[in-house]
């Protein structure tokens, strides 16, 4: 039987701090990455316009996925149609175009997209929830560790039997 792995809740100001670092690791060690964003008004079904759509035009080649009203994707949960999640795959190309942008782990602050998240075999292994100053990675390899258990927040596992956060002890 596998181990299984350790998800930690990082310390969110201090990732912050360290953002083009953690970056760049993630943008090495990931396959596909994603964001939270919302559509603008007037709401239609024939244009789709989203409130990051500037920001994220130097991205769209990279783009694999682009949905609106999507159901619990990492960091939301609930439906809005009116709320969007775009999908790309982790390349150079694209991990120099977000490492340009001022700190995207402070995009409420800087007007950027929220909720930027990174995939591993099609599975969320690093989320952000951006306006609530949360962060979590899932410790797959001796890479992941040394880079996020530094930033550990002291105190809370992820227990993915019973989808819960538990208070260490």
């Amino acid at each position: 039987m596998a181990a299984e792995k350790r998800w930690i809740r990082l310390r969110y100001e201090a990732m912050a701090e360290k953002h083009a670092e953690v970056l760049r690791y993630l943008f090495r060690t990931s396959e596909e990455f994603s964001f939270h964003t919302r559509r603008l008004k007037p709401f239609s079904e024939t244009d789709q316009r989203l409130a990051h759509d500037a920001a994220l035009a130097p991205l769209s080649g990279e783009m694999t996925l682009r949905k609106s009203g999507l159901e619990n994707w990492p960091g939301k949960y609930g439906r809005d149609p009116h709320e969007a999640y775009v999908r790309y795959r982790a390349s150079a190309q694209a991990r120099d175009v977000v490492l340009s942008w001022p700190n995207p782990f402070e995009a409420v602050e800087r007007g950027l997209p929220e909720d930027i998240c990174f995939y591993r075999r099609g599975e969320v292994w690093f989320a952000t929830v951006t306006h609530e100053r949360l962060a979590e990675a899932r410790l797959d390899n001796a890479g992941d560790a040394a880079l996020f258990q530094p930033l550990d927040s002291d105190g809370w596992d992820y227990d993915e039997r019973r989808r819960i956060w538990t208070k260490r002890v």
